[in-house]
């Protein structure tokens, strides 16, 4: 189902000679707030004035939903993460897809706050916390039972038509994202835990327990009713796209994103390859309009095989087909790498950027390349050019932290400034940088900070012959002081925004 933003600005009175005091909220960057943080939540953003008002305007709003759409997108992934510790990775495939479900989250019932003075206007977005999740609750309750009456009517076809029941089961596939989705919303949105009662089941059990568990089973159901052994990975690619195609997918504009590693967000040469398969397949199906679409998957190592999870999205969120594929692990050709070179480290790097992550900054600051951003699955080959972009909601200065895949973490820049002038702009960051040895998971940390950060310890070190400087402290202790500075009596002034970016290196892929 297609969600809409519905906009209800609230317009601040203007002086019609000089400009009316800008509200607190305005003045301190979002950081402010007209209602309490335990019952709103709220994004910021903010542009330059142009000739065309209207247009600053409808900037600094799209900004500030951005902002607040991000804050919530931060929360659902930690929270899959400790769902997934407590369930002991029993549903991580199905977790892991809530995560990608949000990628293109789109809220109803934004509210606005706007203010202008000579040169900037300013734009507050918030939603009623408990409104919103009650608001999903229904949805969720009303979904649930169309999905219920789906696999009752395909279960009655089973006997009948096996190919029928086969079609409409892979129908249903994509409503367990979606509702998935919204029970991840509701836990961002009130931090309250749905069971399965509050869904309509009279059963024991969380609802995102009972929705993943109801998930897997169906995938199961119909792999089984199929029951097409692989043989190659060609085969696979055609096995994936044949399903999407069952399930009433229209071929359009399409994009395959590079498949991540499990429940991670980092990819591999294997990753990469398939994905590159998988979009030539689709490429050769018969073509309708239809909007853009995203396919988004993981993998898992099971034994001796290898399970797939995709998920087809359009860009304005709607689920449009879900496919759950397993093969043999020895189709993979042994140049192909199926995790990263250095995947302990990467994956506890990912745990200790996510624990304590900075989820409602003052500062929003966003992040990409010219290969895309997290989202869209970041994957360098040897001998690409690597440009990095930022955008933030409001003055700041970026501290760069660079973490190689040897483990060494480097300070690429101290403090990068960005102005008034240029918020709510696309600002290149002005090194080159190119992919090179060695290979495997890096990341880029951003710290923004509201006025000139405190020097962090570093040492220099000679890294490929040029020296750099590297920072003393763990990646732990690093993040821990960053982070308390916004607690600290001695910064109550200090505004911080943070967020990442994982890269994926690799050498150049065979054709």
């Amino acid at each position: 189902m297609r969600t809409l933003i519905l906009i209800s600005a609230l317009f601040l009175g203007f002086s019609p000679v000089g400009l009316a005091q800008l509200p607190e909220w305005a003045q301190s960057y979002g950081s402010t707030l007209p209602f309490p943080r335990a019952t709103h939540l709220s994004g910021f953003g903010m542009a330059r004035l142009t000739s065309q008002d209207g247009s600053a305007l409808d900037q600094a709003k799209a900004q500030a939903t951005s902002d607040l759409i991000k804050k919530i997108q931060v929360t659902v992934s930690s929270d899959m993460v400790s769902i997934s510790k407590e369930v002991d990775g029993k549903f991580s495939s199905s977790l892991t897809s809530v995560v990608q479900s949000v990628s293109t989250l789109q809220l109803e019932g934004i509210e606005y706050l706007t203010a202008k003075d000579n040169t900037t206007f300013y734009a507050l977005a918030f939603v009623k916390r408990n409104e919103l999740a009650e608001a999903y609750t229904e949805r969720l309750r009303a979904g649930f039972a169309r999905l219920q009456a789906m696999l009752t009517q395909a279960a009655e076809q089973e006997k009948l038509n096996p190919q029928e029941a086969v079609r409409q089961y892979l129908a249903a596939l994509p409503r367990f994202a979606e509702l998935l989705e919204w029970v991840a919303l509701v836990r961002a949105l009130s931090a309250k835990t749905l069971s399965s009662e509050d869904i309509g089941v009279p059963m024991r059990s969380s609802a995102i327990e009972f929705l993943a568990f109801r998930e897997q089973e169906l995938h199961a159901k119909v792999n089984a009713l199929l029951q097409k052994s692989i043989t190659s990975l060609d085969e696979a690619a055609t096995s994936v796209a044949q399903r999407f195609q069952l399930q009433g997918m229209a071929i359009g504009a399409m994009q395959v994103l590079d498949l991540n590693y499990q429940d991670s967000d980092f990819s591999s040469a294997f990753g990469a390859f398939f994905a590159r398969k998988l979009e030539a397949q689709l490429a050769a199906l018969p073509k309708r309009h239809q909007e853009p679409q995203v396919v988004r998957g993981n993998y898992w190592e099971r034994s001796g095989s290898i399970e797939l999870l995709l998920l087809a999205q359009t860009t304005t969120g709607e689920k449009i087909s879900s496919v759950s594929l397993t093969f043999p692990k020895s189709l993979i050709p042994k140049d192909l790498e199926i995790k990263p070179r250095n995947f302990e480290q990467a994956l506890q790097d990912q745990k200790v950027i996510a624990d304590g992550a900075l989820v409602d900054g003052d500062i929003g600051v966003e992040i990409w390349t010219n290969k895309g951003r997290n989202l869209e699955r970041v994957v360098f080959q040897e001998g690409d050019k690597v440009e990095l972009y930022f955008r933030v909601n409001q003055p700041a200065f970026l501290r760069l932290t660079y973490l190689l895949s040897t483990g060494q973490r480097v300070l690429l820049e101290e403090k990068f400034y960005i102005g008034l002038d240029k918020v709510n702009q696309v600002v290149k960051y002005p090194a080159e940088l190119v992919c090179s040895a060695p290979f495997g998971v890096e990341r880029l940390i951003v710290t923004a900070f509201s006025s000139e950060p405190p020097k962090p310890n570093v040492k220099l070190e000679k890294i490929s012959g040029e020296e750099y400087e590297v920072l003393v402290e763990s990646l732990s202790q690093t993040l821990t002081k960053t982070r308390g500075l916004k607690k600290s009596a001695s910064s109550q002034d200090l505004k911080l925004g943070e967020t990442t970016l994982t890269i994926t290196t690799m050498p150049r892929l065979r054709q």
